[in-house]
């Protein structure tokens, strides 16, 4: 029997985020190595020792949502829209399952395949079974602009970082807000976007942390001013990319209004099914809309060198299964090659 164990070697400076609850003791057959390498470092040599560590899987090279967006410039017109319609159907997926990932922000949504827009999550450490009666408090909370209401009112209550809130609405509002740097073609746009509505939530929380809002009264009204203000600025950079199409500039709009529909909606109240309802009808939407344009024009999802290649477009059944371990991969709602997936 082998046991995951904490060393250097592995990369992890700390044996994890919070505690020993939170990273499961991982056993496994030693035939199990080559596949689950607990123990195993990049060069296959056996690391032994004693302790606990925090396992993180590869997905693809390693590209964040996030960098990725804001790194790419030259990209095929349906890239960014895809990886954002996966990476919502990431978090739906999971909450169809019952468990919240608590820490979903753009970092943690990786690039499976920068060519079909595939995406993996990764870092499970804080997830929490909601099925559990009292799922134990989280001392962390998502840095804006995934900032949410509830951890507002744990720093007006004085618990922040220690009794932070665990629930659907964080995940949704973390998702929605990691939607923002996907909005643009353009790298520089998709970080003005990104932080624009960063620096509006920012500016509510640090009302809360130094007294100037004491109530969530204050709260509750002064959180949907910074997120429309947020989503004006959006539509404005949005108008600005020169690098999008008319179809595009209007899918990029959707998720903008997405991001502003599901952080007002949770501040308001509605119910997370609502919300994830509002997120499975922007991925309907987003999907439709791309799948229209390469049946009337299936060169236009190509890239620029490949265009004069026309693919047939194939209709797959969509699968929304967790993988086992601590990444989930989607495959893409449609990737370039011409495929796409219902």
């Amino acid at each position: 029997m082998i046991q995951q164990l904490h060393h250097t070697r592995l990369n992890s400076t700390h044996p994890s985020a919070g505690g020993t609850r939170l990273v499961p003791r991982v056993l496994a057959e030693a035939a199990d190595v080559e596949a689950l390498r607990p123990v195993v470092n990049e060069d296959g040599e056996r690391v032994v020792g004693t302790g606990r560590c925090l396992v993180m899987t590869k997905v693809g090279d390693g590209l964040s949502l996030k960098k990725f967006a804001e790194g790419r410039n030259a990209v095929p017109p349906f890239l960014k829209p895809t990886a954002a319609v996966n990476t919502s159907r990431a978090i739906l997926a999971l909450h169809n399952a019952e468990i919240t990932h608590n820490d979903p922000h753009a970092e943690n949504f990786l690039m499976a395949d920068e060519t079909t827009g595939e995406v993996g999550v990764i870092d499970f450490e804080t997830s929490r079974d909601m099925r559990q009666a009292s799922p134990p408090p989280l001392d962390n909370r998502i840095r804006p602009p995934a900032t949410t209401v509830g951890n507002m009112q744990a720093v007006l209550k004085e618990r922040a970082m220690r009794d932070e809130e665990v629930g659907y609405h964080a995940d949704l509002v973390a998702v929605a807000s990691s939607l923002l740097p996907l909005c643009c073609d353009n790298s520089v746009l998709s970080a003005v976007v990104w932080m624009d509505a960063r620096d509006l939530v920012k500016g509510v929380l640090t009302k809360c942390e130094d007294g100037r809002l004491s109530s969530m009264e204050e709260v509750t009204a002064a959180y949907p001013e910074a997120i429309k203000e947020a989503y004006t600025k959006a539509v404005k950079t949005i108008g600005q990319d020169e690098r999008l199409t008319p179809a595009t500039h209007a899918i990029s709009l959707k998720t903008a209004g997405l991001f502003r529909d599901v952080c007002i909606g949770h501040a308001e109240g509605l119910a997370p099914e609502v919300l994830r309802a509002k997120m499975a009808t922007y991925c309907d939407e987003v999907t439709a809309g791309e799948r229209t344009l390469v049946v009337t024009d299936p060169d236009f999802a190509m890239p620029a060198a490949t265009r004069s290649v026309a693919l047939p477009l194939q209709q797959q059944q969509q699968q929304q299964q967790l993988g086992e371990g601590d990444a989930v991969h989607l495959r893409g709602t449609m990737d370039l090659r011409g495929r796409c997936a219902m």
